[in-house]
């Protein structure tokens, strides 16, 4: 099967053209239908008898029938084309116009008169490149001196011995400022100084900065020692103690957020979701706990009042110490009495040898340690007791 071909226009129409022919070719249609109706109309007229002119053999019943049936099929037939017309008339007149390629540029036109408006001013273009850099300038003037810093603090004081003049020939030379010469308690005091400005001075420490989320690593739940050594909450759960101290941490926010009630008790606001994430526990664990530290079923360290409505609960979060004084325990009874068995006598026998005495010795050695002095000419004096009497040799 050959596809279709379409004869070749001569000349080649546009689309404007085409449409108008459509709608010529709907106008031959519609001019067409109108001439069968007309011949329809016609042959009911010959076959009744009415046509003007022309006049026939009386029709049966049957025959009319017929004639009817005919036209009347003729008649749904037209209606069909008729819509048929009729959309692809409507096709034809709301066709969108297609825009075809741009045409060539028309001549230019002739210059107009000159002293119109000014038109506005238009777009700001690129920046351009940098340019070279320019050469550099002189240097402007010293600027004022600033503030001196504050005097330091005054150092140690070492005093030095210095070098007797020397005499040449009767005459007196200089010392030579220059030259200190110390002596060894002098150089143990300067070694002393030097040592005790070492461990006095501050050491420098080069410190990191803290960084991200390292600033809480020094703040830390603070759990009171009694609720760990005190007998009475003894049976108390460790979970327990561990979420009073975390209510007490939270009484510091409340008590900056300006949370209290007519009587200047403090309360603060910690739902169970709150302590289910903080404690990583279930739902049923942590109102557990709450009811183990409650007033009604528990020790007795929190109060919990229900407000209603759709409000949090209110936490009363109470001491664990109590104002009474704890009774004074008795004094321990004094012990019996021993008595002390009687000294017997001791006899003191004197001694026969003689004892020496070297107490201007000892005396002297500790002085020498002290305030050394020239060596002495090698004489001693001893000092002897020839009996206990104490008569000298």
């Amino acid at each position: 099967m050959s596809l279709p071909s379409f004869p070749t226009v001569d000349p080649p129409i546009d689309r404007e053209d085409a449409v108008n022919q459509i709608l010529s070719s709907i106008a031959m249609e519609e001019l067409g239908l109108s001439h069968i109706l007309n011949a329809e109309g016609e042959k009911l007229q010959y076959i009744l008898g009415t046509l003007p002119g022309l006049s026939g053999p009386p029709a049966t019943v049957s025959e009319v029938l017929a004639a009817n049936e005919s036209v009347r099929s003729m008649l749904e037939t037209a209606v069909q084309n008729q819509l048929f017309l009729k959309a692809k008339m409507q096709g034809a007149l709301t066709a969108s116009p297609m825009q075809g390629p741009t045409g060539p540029t028309g001549p230019t036109g002739a210059t107009g008169p000159a002293g119109g408006p000014t038109g506005p001013t238009g777009a700001t273009g690129a920046t351009g490149a940098a340019g070279a850099t320019g050469a550099t300038g002189a240097t402007g003037p010293t600027g004022a001196d600033g503030i001196a810093g504050a005097v330091g603090a005054t150092g140690p004081i070492i005093y030095t011995q210095l070098r007797k003049p020397l005499k040449i020939q009767g005459k007196q030379k200089k010392s030579f400022p220059s030259i200190t010469f110390l002596s060894r308690r002098q150089m143990s005091l300067l070694f002393f100084c030097a040592q005790k400005e070492a461990l006095t001075m501050p050491e420098i420490i080069l410190s990191d900065y803290f960084y991200g989320d390292e600033s809480e690593e020094f703040v830390f739940f603070k759990i009171p020692r009694q609720l760990i050594t005190d007998p009475k909450f003894k049976h108390v759960s460790t979970d327990a103690k561990l979420l009073y101290g975390m209510l007490l941490d939270r009484m510091s926010l409340s008590a900056r957020n300006g949370w209290y009630d007519g009587t200047g008790r403090v309360y603060i606001y910690y739902s169970v979701d709150e302590i289910c994430g903080d404690m990583t526990c279930g739902r049923d664990k942590a109102m557990k706990l709450l009811a183990e530290l409650d007033t009604k079923k528990g020790i007795g360290l929190i109060e919990r009042i229900k407000q209603g409505q759709g409000k949090p609960t209110k936490i009363y979060v109470k001491r664990f110490t109590t104002r009474t004084t704890p009774p004074k325990s008795a004094p321990p009874p004094p012990e019996p009495f021993a008595p002390i068995s009687e000294v017997g006598k001791i006899d003191f026998q004197k001694s026969k040898k003689p004892t020496l005495i070297i107490l201007k010795e000892a005396r002297q050695s500790l002085s020498s340690l002290i305030h050394p002095s020239p060596p002495e000419s090698p004489r001693r004096r001893v000092w002897r007791l020839s009996d206990t009497s104490g008569e000298k040799s």
